[in-house]
């Protein structure tokens, strides 16, 4: 199957519109962040198992070995996206998490083997400067906060190292075994934490038992598990770029549903990230499809 394969990159954007909703979502809750992370994480517990049960996956210990890197970042990332969400404004901690491809094409060659060009670098520069203004609009708003920044750029650093570990298991081992440990130890680690952060689930809503089973079964299980089969059939730099339609899905949402205002500022530093971002897919695609061309139309030439 070739990287650039159409079914892997509409499981991108697919993950992306839900990955996207997650922090909407989270605002709409009365919960408090940490919270959240416990529920979503022990709630995905029991529907892995029940998965397990049903579908002919199996998971041993060699396994949950090999994927506990990534299980481990990605509960770093949703503590700290969660709290970074609560701290600041969705558009600002959603468009900062979109600095990803720059810090992947600073390692995609040495992890990869994937080559960096001049063009990429640009447009790396490029989707930097563009974040760089969006966060600027939401401090004119009064919305972000130095906690906040600090919060969203270490979620940065979390999630791309979640993204490129995921990247590396995936090549020996299948999509839904890496998803089922990951939420299985998620599961296990949340365990200590329900008790002494004394969750009370009696507090929660019918709104806030909403959020968080999207938040762990559309936004968590689903958008995870279309990420992570992706992984093997497009350059790692090709999907952190497709990832980057994500902020757009939850800046429009926190418009819509929570009020939070986007500036100008906002606006063309949005329009400048996911131009760059668009740049760098279609270049990124143009050379997996001639990686994966024919080359007899070279050899016979040769031979003649």
């Amino acid at each position: 199957m070739s990287h650039n394969s159409p079914r892997a990159v509409g499981a991108v954007l697919a993950s992306t519109v839900l990955l996207g909703s997650g922090p909407v979502a989270v605002r709409l809750a009365n919960l408090g962040a940490d919270d959240i992370v416990v529920l979503r994480l022990l709630l995905a517990l029991p529907i892995t198992c029940i998965a397990l049960v049903l579908a002919p996956c199996r998971v041993d210990l060699r396994t949950l070995l090999r994927c506990a890197p990534g299980a481990l970042l990605f509960a770093l990332h949703l503590v700290l996206f969660f709290a970074a969400v609560r701290a600041t404004g969705v558009a600002d901690v959603t468009f900062v998490q979109a600095m990803q491809p720059v810090l992947v094409l600073a390692v995609a060659g040495r992890l990869f083997g994937e080559s960096m060009t001049r063009t990429s670098v640009v447009l790396a520069f490029g989707g930097t400067t563009g974040v760089a203004l969006v966060v600027f609009g939401s401090v004119t708003t009064g919305v972000a906060n130095l906690t906040g920044e600090l919060l969203a750029v270490a979620n940065l650093v979390a999630w791309t190292a979640y993204f490129l570990v995921s990247k590396r298991t995936r090549t020996g081992v299948s999509a839904l075994r890496y998803q089922t440990s990951v939420n299985l130890i998620g599961g296990v680690l949340a365990i200590p934490f329900f008790v002494l952060l004394r969750v009370d689930v009696t507090a929660a809503s019918a709104k806030d038992w909403l959020v968080v089973a999207h938040v762990t079964l559309g936004a968590g299980i689903v958008g995870q598990l279309l990420l992570n089969w992706a992984h093997p059939f497009l350059r790692v730099t090709t999907s952190s770029v497709l990832v980057l339609c994500a902020p757009v899905v939850a800046a429009i949402g926190a418009a819509l549903l929570l009020d939070q205002p986007i500036t100008g500022w906002s606006v063309a530093g949005g329009a400048l990230v996911l131009l760059c971002a668009a740049k760098a897919s279609l270049i990124a695609l143009e050379r997996n499809r001639a990686d994966s061309a024919p080359v007899r139309s070279t050899t016979l030439k040769e031979t003649t």
